[in-house]
């Protein structure tokens, strides 16, 4: 699918910035670029503090009415809280919206993770069961009449299901490739078995593993839930029992230059395919896809846990990138994660919600070429 078709066999001159944002505990990137005949913005996941979420959408918003494109990775708090805030301020919203596909009981299993860790109001609950119709049909289609009430800002949506996909953002010079592990090594029992243990009743549970959960069916699990006892300890007991299954299927983007764009040779800091990681599981077909990708930047999966490290996903010399918050209570990332990527990456930077951690990569190419690249770490917002 391309976005942009009228640049043509003409010349290319265009700037790419491209952001680390520093929102804490989430995880927030952008890509801008602007030429001559065109200008974009993609984006993949915001979520994280709301008051750095704020400050940086103030920044991106400056002269722009709309979002191009908008990958989500997967539907958790710390990577979408953002989203109610970017339809906010992008009056024109967001023109091209993906995110992957869940199977029933992986819907039910992420409705109930985000109840327990934020409460029946979820943002991402709201989310999810707001887009449901759209898990029944992964088709490409504009957003409905009846979602429009929540959601007008979002124009087209796009449930990503496959292994690889290629969306071209500007014909001939930007590509963005959409790629994930296979989700579907949970077997339904163990699903069913792990939500029975927390809900407590089985009729509920093989329905909304089944079939997936609506507003009504929603209700009831609220209901079950509120009066199972102490909500803390349901918690711990959920986050025990799953031990990161809810976060098995992230959609990864690869952003890369299109066989058009030619590179200066040398440092990867002379390159610019990124890798955006979410928080995908360091599973073998996880690594078997990154190995096939011909990244320079990666970002380190969510927010740099030894749970989801290995060696095998990095490759010497090029640079890696934390997103976590100052004290997060998990420990992100761990010690052990950023002393390994250390002696195999030129720059691991960790991006907090402190402004002057924010990474900022400007690429300008003139004559189908990268003609200079600037790395900024400091506040310029």
């Amino acid at each position: 699918m391309g976005f942009y078709n009228n640049i043509g066999n003409s010349a290319i001159e265009f700037d790419l910035t491209r952001i680390i944002h520093p929102v804490g505990q989430g995880a927030f990137y952008s890509e801008s670029f602007n030429g001559n005949n065109f200008n974009f913005l993609a984006i993949y996941d915001c979520g994280g503090d709301k008051i750095s979420i704020e400050r940086e959408l103030n920044y991106l918003a400056i002269n722009r009415n709309s979002i191009d494109v908008m990958f989500l990775s997967h539907f958790h708090s710390d990577h979408m809280n953002g989203i109610p805030r970017i339809l906010a301020k992008f009056k024109e919203g967001i023109k091209d919206f993906y995110f992957p596909f869940l199977t029933p009981e992986l819907f039910a299993l992420d409705v109930v993770y985000n109840y327990l860790v934020e409460g029946k109001d979820s943002i991402s609950n709201q989310f999810l069961i707001n887009f449901i119709r759209y898990f029944f049909d992964s088709k490409e289609k504009e957003i409905k009449e009846k979602d429009k009430k929540s959601y007008s800002n979002i124009k087209n949506v796009h449930v990503f299901k496959g292994e690889r996909v290629v969306v071209s953002s500007i014909e001939s010079v930007w590509q963005y490739e959409l790629h994930r592990p296979n989700y579907l090594h949970t077997p339904t029992d163990k699903i069913k078995s792990l939500l029975l243990s927390i809900i407590n009743e089985q009729g509920l549970v093989d329905s909304i593993t089944k079939d997936y959960i609506n507003e009504e069916t929603y209700d009831q699990l609220s209901v079950v839930i509120d009066n199972s006892g102490d909500f803390e300890k349901l918690k711990e007991r959920f986050l025990q029992e799953f031990k990161g299954e809810q976060n098995q299927y992230s959609m990864m983007v690869f952003s890369k230059k299109s066989d058009r764009i030619e590179l200066l040779g040398g440092s990867p800091c002379n390159r610019c395919n990124c890798l955006y990681t979410g928080d995908v599981p360091a599973s073998k077909s996880t690594i078997n896809i990154v190995k096939s990708i011909d990244y320079d930047i990666i970002q380190v999966p969510h927010h740099g846990s030894i749970k989801n490290y290995s060696k095998d996903l990095y490759k010497d010399g090029t640079y890696a990138f934390f997103s976590a918050g100052k004290n997060n209570r998990y420990g992100h990332p761990d010690l052990e994660t950023r002393q390994h990527l250390l002696g195999l990456c030129k720059y691991n930077p960790l991006v907090t919600e402190e402004p002057n951690s924010r990474v900022v990569l400007e690429y300008i190419f003139i004559g189908s070429q990268l003609n200079k690249v600037e790395l900024i770490n400091n506040n310029i917002i």
